[in-house]
This record gives structure tokens, sequence and C-alpha cells, in this order.
């Protein structure tokens, strides 16, 4: 770890960050596109998402993250 790190995390911190940024992208993706395939499947109705922007830019926030922590992982373990 050296003084001009971005963050000063370890290759674990950076894990975290990234595996939080995949689960928030993929858990606001998959609320997105859920309605529509349980359509298909069932045949039944299913509720869509009040606002899909708001779960678009929650996907995008959440892929953000995972980039900035994929970024600090490969760092970490360059051991830069």
């Amino acid at each position: 770890m050296t003084a001009d790190s971005f963050l000063p995390l370890g290759q674990l911190g950076w894990e975290f960050i990234l595996g939080l940024g995949l689960a928030f992208a993929g858990g606001n993706l998959w609320a997105l596109i859920r309605p529509g395939y349980v359509e298909r499947r069932t045949g039944k109705r299913q509720p869509r998402p009040p606002d899909p922007r708001r779960v678009t830019r929650n996907v995008v926030i959440g892929l953000a993250v995972a980039v900035i922590g994929l970024i600090g992982l490969i760092g970490s373990l360059n051991g830069s």
C-alpha cells in the first residue's frame, strides 16, 4: 500500500466493493427484466417497477461501483 493509492484498501476490501456493485446492478436488472420473463413463462401478469428510469439508473450506479472495485482489485493484485 502506497501513500498515493486511490483508496487504501486491501484485496478483501476491493472484492467487497466489487461484489456490492455487482449485487446492486444484478438485483435491479432482475427487477427490470423479471415481469416480462414471468409473464411469458406463466401467462400471469406481474407488476412492473414504479419508475423504470430509477431502476436503470441504479443498474448504472451498480456497474460503476463494480468497475471501481475491479480496477482497485487489479491494482492491489499488481502491488501498486
